[in-house]
């Protein structure tokens, strides 16, 4: 056996079967398994299953076969086309025809004529001289076959079997036929050998197994020996469950009781709700659990994550604008006492995206911003926050968003920056986390060709996958290149960035296959426990990369100390935790943030101080998005900001009106009114006068919910005060609470202000500001110019 020839001993009893086996499979194998319980039997066919997941995961199933129909037409014109496989008929024959090339191909000889050599030297005694006599492999096995019977040989290239099919029938060939491809044949087979060698030292350079004594577990021997002895005592269906991240849709104890029994979750992500109700559902489920469960909340902005009635800080944009570590550390602190306080131990925070596209509408405000060291600064203080309570962070979310401006949500996106581009920007930041410690983190459903087809060069297009199932994304590059040792969890799973890719029956097992470690969320539990169950008994989740998951997953739970805790301790006595929540300390924060961010963006007229002698009349103006729609099912009403801001401005003594808009002015009426008036409207302007002897100022207020685009709708065509037509005529503000883009949408305004969000401390804060009783401080984290400076200038 080749084995022996490379000085590998004790496979007697695989040795033994290979020499009398009449199949060659994993059938086959399984049953002399079953026979004698050898390691040498066992660890063949893990390989065969590591072999099987490593073939699963060539993105686009007909890689290995791309050009090869043309080829091997080329070569069925001038001869006698065999395919030798050591492998049993059925399963050649079915993946031939899989890939649609039986029709160029004459026989089929397999495992039942004997070994590849065999076969050969059968061929040539019916009368097939070795000159004429062509082998065709990708394999070192195969060449030795050749060789064995002094017949020629034609690598495929591995990761370049697209190219090799190609040259094969446009260079090789032609001088095959002619008996003048000695020389050829020299330089592929060198070729072939680099390639090995390539691939090998490639493997060999990046560790993707987890170590355990290293960061971010640190584990001594007695947590390893737990985590090891708690694998080795599983049930299959145990290690299945684990895999999983279950979003919680009820508080029940027999719904809570039924997840951790029956399907055996490894970690859980829940619905919003109070600190009371959060606290005694984490309670069940760590009581009820036979492994304790990681248990996360998205504290992106604070503890109200965590539970609805925790402390909000300020997203992540607001902390960019104070251009001040302290609030972003201080963000990660407040998650992390009150995560901690209700039986959380685990976040899917901070968003480490990195704000390079306005137009973007997922991480306008979910950003720290836009420049990687100032991204990675604040992240790494939120990380040592949230991390003082215990609280394990996920960054968020690899390989990076921010760049593409479609929703993941929703639709596919691209992370398109070169590999020189991203290593100095998203690189650098998960670089920088990683290297601080960084226990886990989020895969987005972004693709990126850059580093896909870096690690995999024949990767086509049309072949690439999201960052969760593509291996070259996660073991590669992120296990390999960054040397991450943690944990990697899937992001959501019903969105259709993932959904999208292939089915569901598929994308389960893979997305473990790529590396990541945790699925997050059910679709339905038992067809998805069923779907990832599969893919381990079919082999594309191989044992290795799955106890390698369970390595990670258990190391973080003895990292928290789950090991050396009884389930009634894992969580902090209840009439202790709830005390956590809301700390008067902790709830002057979120003022504290609205004082320093709200930035004065653009500044080009005379204008301050806004007072009641200078401008009694304020027109307040409500500028909105696309109305509806999940998001602002979601989100809520935030309409309340213009109206909160109206209070306010009435408290100092303005006289404030509230426009009413073309749209609003239409409810109620019948349909024959409405045309009447949408006629009246477009076609009848006001002169302006009635609004120079009617106001003072006008006030435009942004409140743009976050959806598939995050742009302005106006309501009417032109000559309404929607549209800040008015700006030479009456001073005017335009202030955006929400998405710090909306410049690009008005470029005439003067005077430009984003707020970041439109609640009640924020708007006194900018009242504050407006009426000069305190300095603009905050300095935009974005190009809130949207790259139009030049354009911007000339209208101002």
């Amino acid at each position: 056996m080749t084995l022996k020839a490379h000085g590998i001993t004790g496979i007697q009893k695989l040795d033994a079967w290979v020499q009398t086996t009449p199949e060659f499979s994993n059938q086959a194998l399984a049953c002399e398994i079953d026979k004698y319980q050898t390691d040498d039997l066992k660890k063949a066919l893990q390989w065969s299953k590591e072999v099987n997941a490593e073939i699963h995961q060539a993105k686009g199933p007909d890689q290995p076969f791309e050009n090869a129909l043309a080829g091997l037409k080329a070569l069925k014109k001038r001869g006698k086309v065999v395919v030798v496989s050591s492998a049993n008929r059925d399963a050649i024959e079915a993946e031939w025809k899989r890939h649609g090339l039986l029709v160029a191909i004459d026989e089929v000889w397999c495992q039942d004529r004997g070994k590849k050599a065999e076969i050969i030297r059968q061929l040539k005694l019916e009368g097939y001289p070795k000159q004429n006599t062509l082998m065709i492999g990708d394999a070192a096995g195969d060449l030795a076959a050749a060789e064995q019977n002094n017949v020629h040989f034609y690598p495929i290239l591995v990761n370049h079997e697209a190219r090799s099919w190609h040259e094969l029938q446009e260079v090789f060939l032609p001088q095959f036929l002619i008996h003048q491809s000695n020389e050829l044949e020299t330089d592929y087979l060198t070729k072939f050998w680099n390639n090995l060698d390539q691939t090998k030292e490639r493997r060999k350079n990046m560790p993707t197994k987890v170590d355990l004594t290293k960061k971010p577990y640190n584990l001594d021997q007695t947590a390893i020996d737990w985590v090891e002895h708690t694998i080795a005592t599983m049930s299959t269906e145990e290690k299945i469950g684990q895999l999983f991240v279950n979003m919680g849709s009820s508080r029940d104890k027999q719904y809570l009781t039924d997840m951790v029994e029956r399907y055996h979750i490894g970690a859980v992500r829940y619905n919003p709700g109070t600190a009371t109700e959060v606290y005694d559902q984490n309670y069940i489920l760590q009581t009820e659990s036979k492994i304790p469960l990681l248990i996360a909340a998205n504290t992106e902005a604070g503890g109200n994550g965590a539970c609805t009635d925790g402390t909000e800080v300020g997203v992540e944009v607001k902390s960019g604008a104070t251009a001040d570590e302290k609030y972003a550390y201080e963000m990660g602190r407040v998650s992390g006492v009150e995560a901690s306080a209700i039986g959380c131990n685990w976040s899917f925070a901070p968003i480490v995206d990195i704000n390079r596209n306005w137009r973007n509408p997922i991480i306008s405000s979910q950003s720290f911003g836009q420049d990687p060291d100032k991204v990675l600064a604040l992240s790494l203080a939120y990380m040592k926050g949230i991390q003082e309570s215990g609280i394990l962070p996920a960054a968020k979310h690899f390989p990076g968003d921010g760049i593409d401006e479609r929703d993941q949500h929703l639709s596919f996106s691209i992370n398109s920056l070169s590999t020189e581009e991203w290593d100095k920007t998203f690189g650098k930041v998960y670089s920088g986390l990683i290297d601080a410690g960084l226990p886990s983190i989020m895969a987005g459903h972004i693709h990126m060709p850059a580093y896909a087809k870096h690690f995999n060069p024949e990767l086509k297009n049309e072949y690439l996958l999201l960052a969760p199932l593509s291996k070259e994304l996660i073991t590669d590059l992120l296990r390999g290149k960054l040397k991450f040792n943690g944990l990697v969890v899937t992001d959501a799973s019903h969105m259709l960035g993932l959904t999208g890719a292939m089915k569901r029956s598929e994308l389960l097992p893979t997305s473990i296959a790529a590396g990541c470690d945790l699925f997050l969320f059910f679709n339905d539990p038992d067809e998805d426990f069923g779907y990832m169950l599969d893919g381990y008994k079919n082999g594309v989740i191989t044992d290795d990369r799955l106890h390698d998951a369970l390595r990670r997953i258990l190391g973080l739970k003895a990292k928290l100390g789950f090991h050396q805790t009884p389930k009634e301790e894992i969580l902090p006595p209840k009439e202790i935790a709830i005390k956590q929540i809301g700390l008067p300390e902790n709830k002057k924060l979120f003022r504290e943030v609205a004082d320093e961010e709200i930035t004065l963006v653009k500044d080009k007229q005379d204008i301050w101080p806004i007072t009641p002698e200078k401008y009694p009349r304020i027109l307040l103006v409500d500028v909105h998005g696309v109305k509806g729609g999940f998001g602002e099912l979601v989100a809520g009403n935030r309409s309340q900001a213009i109206d909160l801001l109206k209070d306010l401005l009435r408290e100092k003594g303005f006289e404030v009106e509230k426009h009413v808009s073309p749209e609003d002015s239409l409810k109620g009426l019948s349909a024959e009114e409405k045309i009447k008036n949408i006629a009246g409207i477009y076609a009848t302007k006001r002169p302006i006068k009635e609004l120079t002897d009617k106001y003072d100022l006008i006030i435009n207020v942004a409140n743009v919910n976050p959806g598939t685009v995050q742009r302005i709708v106006w309501p009417a065509s032109k000559g309404t005060p929607d549209i800040p037509f008015y700006i030479h005529e009456i001073p005017t503000i335009f202030v955006s609470v929400q998405c710090p883009f909306h410049l690009a949408d008005v470029l005439q305004v003067k005077t430009y202000i984003n707020t970041y969000d439109g609640k009640q401390e924020t708007l006194e804060s900018l009242v504050a500001k407006l009426m000069g009783e305190d300095n603009f401080k905050g300095t935009s984290p974005v190009d809130a110019y949207c790259g139009l400076n030049d354009t911007i200038f000339k209208f101002s």
